[in-house]
């Protein structure tokens, strides 16, 4: 009897993809990730989830700087 893939459950897919997972678990899951297709597609789908979660947390500490009244300053000085 073939033995049964142990797949990387949703809680360790969304701490790799944020680079949150401590170095001990790091080398059996990707190791896992390099054969195993369904786990590689899960992970893509994960990237690009985190991926706007962080652009939409960015928007909205932006938006509430511009709420109130805050200076949008950037590298460099203020013009006098």
């Amino acid at each position: 009897m073939e033995d049964e893939i142990r797949h990387i459950d949703d809680e360790q897919l969304e701490q790799y993809a944020l680079g949150d997972l401590r170095e001990e678990q790091l080398a059996e899951l990707e190791q896992h990730l390099l054969i195993c297709g369904p786990c590689q597609e899960r992970l893509a789908r994960t990237d690009v989830y985190v991926s706007s979660m962080e652009a939409a947390a960015r928007r909205m500490r932006e938006e509430q700087k511009a709420d109130t009244g805050e200076p949008a300053r950037r590298a460099g000085r203020e013009s006098s």
